[in-house]
């Protein structure tokens, strides 16, 4: 796996965690 792709899976899944603590 390249290292964009670890930056770009903890990218969504910190998009994901942050959008359900504004909730």
């Amino acid at each position: 796996m390249p290292w964009y792709a670890w930056l770009i899976l903890l990218v969504a899944i910190g998009s994901v965690v942050g959008g359900l603590m504004m909730l």
